[in-house]
């Protein structure tokens, strides 16, 4: 009973997190939300398909058992810094008067 608890709360978690990101679609590509969806799950499949050969590989070059994390490490920055620079570039053509605003912020001394 207590690993059928267990299971069922990570399924949960999970389920949330996987609608967190087809939330998200419609709001950032409303004219296109069935092919960004589309692309999203057919990134998923892919990799599902393409890590675990990668791990192993990269274990074996390695020699380190801790190098699925280094993978996860990269690839998550990768995602991280393409998503940053996407959401500018969004942001510059939707708003180029608030480009010089974007990164950097003056300092405000007592909320004013």
């Amino acid at each position: 009973m207590p690993f059928t608890a267990l299971l069922f709360i990570v399924g949960c978690s999970m389920g949330i997190g996987k609608a967190a990101v087809f939330k998200h679609i419609p709001e950032y590509f409303p004219n296109d939300v069935g092919a960004v969806g589309g692309l999203v799950g057919t990134l998923g499949a892919l990799g599902g398909f393409l890590l675990p050969p990668l791990f192993v590989y990269v274990r074996e070059w390695t020699g380190l058992p801790q190098s699925t994390f280094i993978v996860l490490f990269i690839l998550t920055f990768a995602a991280t810094l393409w998503m940053h620079i996407a959401i500018l570039k969004m942001l510059n053509h939707a708003s180029p008067q608030l480009k010089k605003h974007i990164d950097h912020r003056d300092p405000q001394l007592n909320g004013v």
